[in-house]
């Protein structure tokens, strides 16, 4: 009876009435930022994590492009670790953010402060630089295999040649018409794409290389498309850079809570096929594959 006479007796604490306060704010965005796609740009999120060391509760904060990534929380006044920032989508945004805040006391009627920072400043910079297209590339044609990687033209059937990639050390064996990517030991967010072209399995050394898989964004292709491209500067059947797309897979609703989707482009001539790929819920471009000779 005493159970059922206190239930839903107790308190709710007004965090607000304590008013202990933290702002936590990116500082020293480089100017490069505006460079990035504005789909891309509006889709960037700063998560951070406050622990409070007394009652273990974690408080989870996200700073957004549109608040201009500022946020004052109201918490309980105690001590609170401050956990490590992580940015969203930071293999295409090409930074990572820091903060040398590891703790703050947070007491009655006072504020403290978590500022958070870029924490290669001078490599994202250099970034936006290199990402600025070429003449040469802006008048490539798509499927010339061809892209500008870190400032320079790059001829994809020599990818090889010019970045790292461990096939001999790799034991995996494949099947007659098996693919399989490997990333680049020294170039993060470039893959090959191999594949076995006999009839007997061999080992991926031996294969076949078809085609470049890209996930960082420090690629300009032909017409000057980028990952992190908003969909409609690419696929508009009149504005658009290629038009509309020789087919779809996933979901045609693009920016809603479905599914995933790719697009798909081929060469008559060559079979060249270009697959640009957006993730649930985005409207732009998060990675491309360009593969060769494929014909459908």
């Amino acid at each position: 009876m005493l159970a059922l006479i206190t239930t839903g007796c107790s308190k709710n604490i007004n965090v607000r009435s304590y008013n202990a306060v933290c702002d936590l704010y990116l500082e020293g965005l480089p100017e490069e930022f505006k460079q990035l796609p504005e789909a891309l740009r509006n889709d960037l999120n700063i998560s951070i994590t406050l622990r409070n060391v007394s009652s273990n509760k974690k408080h989870n904060i996200k700073l957004k492009a549109a608040d201009n990534y500022r946020k004052s929380v109201y918490l309980i006044p105690g001590t609170y670790e401050v956990q490590k920032p992580f940015l969203y989508e930071q293999s295409l945004a090409m930074f990572r953010v820091e903060t040398t805040v590891t703790s703050i006391s947070v007491a009655k009627n006072s504020r403290a402060e978590v500022p958070i920072k870029v924490s290669n400043p001078s490599n994202f910079i250099n970034t936006m630089k290199n990402n600025q297209p070429t003449d040469e590339i802006l008048n490539a044609d798509i499927y010339s295999r061809k892209v500008q990687y870190k400032g320079k033209i790059i001829d994809l059937n020599k990818i090889k040649e010019v970045m790292s990639f461990n096939l001999a050390s790799n034991s995996k064996t494949l099947s007659p018409s098996e693919t399989y990517l490997i990333p680049s030991s020294d170039n993060p967010g470039v893959s090959i794409i191999v594949q076995n072209l006999t009839s007997t399995s061999i080992p991926v050394s031996k294969a076949t290389l078809t085609g470049v898989y890209f996930t960082g964004n420090n690629v300009v292709l032909p017409k000057g498309i980028t990952l992190g491209s908003n969909l409609r500067d690419i696929v508009h059947a009149k504005e658009g850079k290629l038009g509309t797309p020789d087919y779809c897979m996933g979901s045609a609703l693009i920016g809603f809570e479905i599914d995933g989707t790719t697009l798909v482009y081929i060469d008559k001539d060559s079979g060249d096929r270009i697959s640009f790929y957006i993730k649930l819920g985005d409207t732009y471009v998060s990675s491309v594959k360009y593969e060769f000779a494929k014909y459908e």
